[in-house]
């Protein structure tokens, strides 16, 4: 019979032997590395190698950027040897704790670890001759970070290009109205001609800045708008053909019929136009760029179908060039807002993070292929409806669309600039022109003329009163009362047409675009 002393150690001993067991288990479960004093890779347990993707004899006795691994801090800047969390744990003999590293696959596949490195195996001076690195893997962690900071810098963004929006399309249309109005006059010399003519281009190209910037200051409308892909690819390819260079082939193999896309046809306008141009610039030496599409279903779309899973049929999109391709470890960085490799070549940073916002906020999903040398292929992917055979379009007309008109037209905008310049080009196409700098002026003017006025354009944001308010109390006291609305800002938040507009035209515009407008709004 067992004495209870015996009972005891025949307890303890049996805990000691189960765990002796499980503690193996216990450590194999939890990522650890080993060390040397160099900084070579010594030892590895299982869950090291399913967070790396590497057996152990892949690494044996190779520090990690031997073993094909950029090591960075943070910031993404590379971390010497010398400088890595268990060199200095080793060399320092200090526990080093919780230090996020991140580690740049060869393929350019991105792992962030936070480390607690540990000094062991002392010698007799009582130098560490090893250190053991536990790992955590932190990276679906930092990249919801990432995307929480992303959102908070287009908030930022969306703050600062809000706010100066308005004001900076005010100064460019009143530049463009200044420079258009002499433009008309044929007696100018040449030269005078030719320079307002280069005002005149830089202007239009400050105002597509512009509204690229505006698309981050507000969400869009997210209304189910459907754009004909093939139809608006055929008429931005007429507009790349005056701004790719002679030395770059254009290619467009296009789905038989056509695709409906459920998105607004200026923001499918956007995605195709950003992704030529960037394509065009990975050519500076010339090329091929080519477009497809093609209707794919949900369950097709490879490595996974969007993250919206009502839309059964997709419109697929692809941007092909030849030109020099990405490297591995900037394709994760490609859509940050002002990242750009162009900043000598004028660079904005903002044409792929502006497809990326509208892919995603119409539910689709963009790829990227790539390798050095290689070209690049932009992938989109976009909710669609059932092909549909395109009808034969009919044959243009001859007659160019009127532009004069004998009309009273009352103009309402708080930019002097702008409201003389327009009134002066309204008049000389024959229009007779009524103005006001202000919501409330124009309310009285309208007021005492209602019966003369047969069209009202008004800007939007003004001091005292806005447009759409007045335009409010306009069509109470003459519901027939046909108007357009003028603005810097895209109609993102609300709608001209159910604000009682009957058009909308946003600043900086074209004069003879506004003539056009103007007549289709009369006739």
């Amino acid at each position: 019979m067992k004495t209870r002393t015996g009972h005891i150690s025949e307890r303890q001993r049996r805990e000691i032997l189960d765990f002796q067991t499980r503690f193996p288990q216990l450590f194999d479960h939890i990522p650890a590395m080993v060390f040397s004093r160099q900084g070579k890779v010594t030892r590895l347990n299982a869950a090291a190698e399913a967070v790396l993707g590497q057996p152990f004899d892949a690494v044996r006795g190779k520090t990690l950027t031997g073993a094909g691994f950029k090591v960075t801090n943070e910031n993404g800047s590379a971390v010497p040897l010398r400088a890595q969390p268990w060199q200095r744990a080793c060399r320092d003999n200090v526990r080093v704790p919780e230090e996020m590293v991140g580690l740049v696959r060869s393929n350019g596949e991105q792992l962030w670890l936070q480390c607690v490195c540990t000094p062991f195996r002392h010698d007799k001076q009582g130098k560490a001759r090893a250190a053991i690195a536990l790992l955590s893997d932190m990276t679906h962690y930092v990249r919801m970070r990432n995307q929480s900071q992303q959102t908070q810098k287009m908030e930022a963004l969306g703050a600062l290009t809000g706010g100066i929006a308005h004001d900076f399309n005010n100064i460019l249309a009143s530049i463009l109205a200044a420079v258009q109005l002499p433009l008309l006059d044929a007696s100018l010399p040449p030269q005078v001609h030719e320079a307002l003519h280069d005002i005149e281009n830089e202007v239009i190209r400050g105002a597509e800045l512009a509204k690229q910037l505006l698309l981050f200051s507000k969400p869009s409308d997210m209304k189910r708008k459907t754009s004909a892909l093939n139809d608006r690819i055929r008429r931005i390819r007429h507009l790349l053909r005056r701004t790719v260079p002679k030395n770059i082939r254009i290619e467009t193999h296009l789905t038989p019929g056509d695709m409906s896309v459920l998105i607004d046809p200026t923001q499918l306008d956007q995605i195709i136009l950003n992704l030529c141009l960037n394509a065009r610039d990975a050519m500076p030496r010339g090329g091929e760029l080519v477009v497809r599409t093609r209707a794919v279903a949900a369950e097709d779309i490879a490595p996974s179908p969007p993250r919206n899973g009502r839309f059964k049929m997709y419109a697929r999109l692809d941007v092909t060039d030849t030109g020099q391709g990405i490297a591995p470890e900037l394709i994760p960085r490609i859509f940050d807002p002002f990242f750009t490799s162009k900043e000598r070549e004028g660079g904005t940073g903002l044409g792929l993070a502006i497809v990326f916002r509208i892919v995603r906020e119409y539910f689709g999903t963009i790829q990227v292929d790539s390798a050095p040398g290689e070209g690049t292929t932009m992938t989109v992917y976009l909710p669609a409806r059932k092909q549909r055979v395109a009808a034969s379009p009919s044959a243009p007309s001859s007659a160019p669309a009127p532009m004069a008109g004998f009309e009273t037209v009352l103009l309402i905008d708080d930019e002097t600039i702008t409201l003389k310049s327009t009134a002066r080009f309204l008049e000389r196409y024959g229009y007779r022109i009524l103005t006001a700098g202000n919501g409330r002026e124009g309310l009285d003017v309208f007021r005492q003329r209602k019966d003369d006025i047969h069209i009202a354009l008004i800007d939007c944001e003004m001091p005292e009163m806005g447009g759409p308010d007045c335009l409010a109390l306009m069509l109470g006291e003459k519901p027939s009362l046909k108007a357009i609305l003028l603005s810097g800002h895209p109609p993102t938040a609300w709608d001209p047409i159910k604000a009682g507009a009957k058009a909308f035209v946003q600043k900086p515009f074209d004069f003879h675009g506004l003539l056009a407008q103007i007549r289709r709004v009369l006739d």
